[in-house]
């Protein structure tokens, strides 16, 4: 029998400078775009108009992505760019994942807040047309000085003839039949 001597050995592999300035810019990135996610998260999340169900589902892709955020972080600092590297592609997807639902939620809410409002703008024109009659029609009859009326105009009060010119006309067109 032939005996064969194994020696074990790491290889490790490390990452260029110019690669690991790329890794660390990607990284930068997706952070932001990260903490972008977040804010318009929390915007959606205080505005009330967002179904609770579809606000847990986001919030989890949220917690999955700041999860892998911290291990890529821990990666690089390390120095093993390899695993962050690896890592970025799976954070990329998820980013998008999220980016994507959180746009359906804004969708809804503006879809929400747009109802909302629109049937607000109704009430308010209602209240205001409903004022515009009843101020008209309280006029109409209860501000009416005495002795107007409407087919002599102002008489003084106790006379049943019409004014002046009125009567004037009045007697000429007697006179004409």
């Amino acid at each position: 029998k032939r005996q064969v001597d194994e020696k074990s050995f790491k290889i490790t592999v490390e990452a260029t400078p110019e690669k690991a300035s790329e890794i660390n810019e990607t990284f930068a990135n997706y952070t932001e775009r990260f903490e972008n996610l977040m804010e318009r998260f929390d915007i959606l999340n205080s505005s009330g108009l967002i179904n609770e169900t579809n606000l847990t589902s986001v919030k989890s892709m949220l917690d999955e992505i700041s999860s892998l955020i911290k291990q890529i972080n821990s990666s690089i600092n390390k120095g093993d760019y390899v695993t962050a590297h690896s890592l970025m592609a799976a954070l990329e997807s998820k980013i998008n994942q999220a980016e994507e639902a959180i746009q359906e939620l804004e969708t809804q809410e503006s879809i929400v807040l747009g109802t909302h409002i629109a049937g607000t703008w109704f009430w308010i024109m209602l209240v205001v047309i409903i004022l515009v009659i009843g101020a008209f029609a309280y006029y109409t009859l209860y501000m009416q000085k005495p002795g107007y009326e409407p087919k002599y105009g102002y008489r003084p009060p106790g006379s049943k003839e019409p004014p002046g010119i009125l009567k004037k006309i009045s007697s000429a067109a007697g006179n004409v039949t």
